[in-house]
């Protein structure tokens, strides 16, 4: 996932596994993912969050796709999926790095 300074400051330094090099917090399950949400965001709802992304997203004309993608969500059936390993990468970035500044009030 790319991610942007405004997000690394929230995560901070994360150990990851070795196994688990391209996971954030690990291999933590999603009931586990919900708590601490809600410990550390109390007040907000996670459904609600991911709706406000997508719906600014698509205000931005970002395409349905990347918004998908950047959700963890399946795009395309099973054959796509498979030769889509790139996953829009430098796409994905910049419209992280847009989302990270409007979230956080920067306009600069």
């Amino acid at each position: 996932m790319p991610l942007v300074p405004a997000m690394r400051e929230v995560i901070g330094d994360r150990p990851a596994d070795a196994e688990d090099s391209n996971l954030i917090f690990g291999r933590m399950g999603g009931q586990a993912m919900l708590l601490l949400f809600k410990k550390e965001c109390p007040g907000y709802d996670v459904h609600r969050l991911r709706s406000t992304f997508s719906d600014w997203a698509g205000d931005q004309g970002y395409p349905a796709e990347l918004r998908e993608i950047a959700l963890a969500h399946a795009v395309g059936d099973a054959v796509q999926q498979t030769y889509n390993k790139g996953g829009h990468k430098e796409l994905r970035r910049e419209m992280m790095a847009a989302w990270s500044k409007y979230a956080t009030g920067d306009r600069s």
